[in-house]
């Protein structure tokens, strides 16, 4: 196995790399100096996230799958919202550079969305970020080129790609506040990135402002949105359909904490004006104990999906609290109030119920997604509410005429409209496929 190298090796190892700032060599010695401290940080959020016990070890670098023979692209994304990204570029890849595809998350909710979009990739869990942990994963698995969605980087797995002589880029970078508060961690993290792909030139200016090289960043398009169709079940949207009748609907999807109590709030004070149906698909299903205890103390009855139970007259709620169903929920209505817009989650991808025709709502903090929201706004395809009172005006108007359709409309065209930077993508990174193999 090889060694850890020190910083001052690493700063040799690429040329140009700005000097490590002490946090980032602290960080780094401390991951020398206390692996296991690491290792049970990440055995403890294995845990509280459900994951089998069987991959326990991945978290520790120790692969549970075999490494496939020829060139793999290992693709580095932290949760759900960076990996489902990937529908249509890793298929693109397989295809077009002849390669295997390694994903690696941090959650399980990535995870399972891996398994079940992308059944010919591989995933593992992300090692803990220290040297030990991060060598024993790129000796087994000897990727060909690493990718990292938007801005996960982590200083231990950069150094260690670079001492394996592995190319790492960034795909789909996005405006980050912590590049512009912390300068010089970033300079020397960029450092080890060969190529970025960013969404608009107002990422690829903070990109200069950091003084990264303008030769090597590929500027535009966002691959969130053209993560492809969401998959459906038609059959069963259908089945949901007839249970729901003629009955107004609205949906609230990807919802934490701080949006149910606005969710709930406009559920109740809706009821009042004729009692549309609400569908609600919570971010993560664990949420539905709270949620439908909360419901029924607000007075309001609900259906579970995941216990089958069906939808009546007399039903307010229809709580989808399972996975991978996203497309066949969304058949359900033409509203969608989008949540992460009232905590500290930054907001949700806006493009993927754009992409399906629908008028989407949403609390107003989605730092993450600001470009995409303020593109659907301008259209009059999203709208903001501030509270539960502005949540339940915005449902009733656009539950009136056709203005919900009128919204979706205007979604669709948005996206329509929108470069596709895969091919773009695929040439940014075939030229290091070749010569990365060449050099083995």
């Amino acid at each position: 196995m090889q060694h850890s190298p020190s910083d001052r090796e690493i700063q040799h190892t690429r040329t140009g790399t700005p000097p490590a700032p002490v946090f980032l060599r602290l960080w780094r010695g401390l991951g020398r100096a206390l692996p296991g401290v690491f290792l049970s940080a990440a055995y403890l959020v294995h845990a509280r996230q459900g994951s089998a016990k069987e991959r326990r070890p991945e978290r520790a670098g120790r692969a549970t799958i075999a490494r496939p023979k020829g060139p793999l692209v290992w693709i580095h994304g932290a949760s759900l919202g960076e990996v489902s990204q990937l529908r249509l570029l890793v298929p693109a890849l397989q295809k077009d550079l002849g390669v295997s595809v390694l994903i690696t998350t941090m959650t399980q909710t990535g995870a399972d969305w891996v398994a079940a979009q992308l059944p010919d990739a591989l995933h593992q869990f992300q090692p803990s970020d220290t040297a030990a942990h991060w060598n024993r994963f790129l000796d087994h698995w000897r990727p060909t080129v690493g990718l990292v969605i938007e801005n996960d980087l982590w200083p231990t797995m950069l150094s260690a790609t670079a001492n394996h002589g592995i190319p790492v880029m960034m795909l789909n970078a996005r405006l980050s506040r912590s590049f512009d508060r912390y300068p010089g961690v970033y300079r020397h993290l960029l450092g080890f990135i060969c190529s970025i792909h960013c969404r608009n030139d107002a990422v690829a200016a903070q990109f200069d402002r950091l003084g990264y090289d303008r030769a090597n960043l590929l500027v535009g398009g966002d691959l969130k949105a053209f993560g492809g169709a969401l998959p459906k079940r038609p059959a069963e949207a259908a089945e949901l359909k007839v249970m729901i009748g003629h009955r107004t609907t609205w949906i609230a999807a990807s919802t934490h904490a701080d949006d149910e109590p606005v969710v709930l709030s406009a559920a109740r004070a809706l009821k009042t004006q004729g009692g549309p149906l609400l569908v609600w698909a919570p971010r993560h299903p664990r949420r539905a104990p709270q949620i439908i205890a909360a419901a029924q103390a607000a007075g309001l009855t609900v259906a579970q999906r995941s216990q089958r139970t069906p939808i009546g007259p007399s039903t307010d709620i229809y709580l989808a609290d399972t996975t991978g169903e996203m497309g066949t929920i969304l058949a359900l209505s033409d509203i969608v109030f989008l949540g992460g817009g009232f905590g500290t989650e930054g907001g949700h991808n806006p493009y993927e119920p754009a992409a399906e025709g629908k008028a989407i709502l949403s609390g107003p903090r989605v730092r993450h997604f600001a470009e995409a929201f303020d593109v659907l706004a301008q259209s009059g395809a999203a709208t903001f509410v501030n509270d539960a009172p502005g949540l339940t005006r915005a449902v009733t108007e656009l539950s009136q005429d056709q203005r919900a359709k009128d919204a979706g409309r205007a979604a669709k065209q948005v996206i329509a409209s929108m470069p596709n930077p895969i091919e773009a993508i695929v040439g940014m990174i075939r030229p290091f496929v070749p010569k990365a193999e060449a050099e083995r």
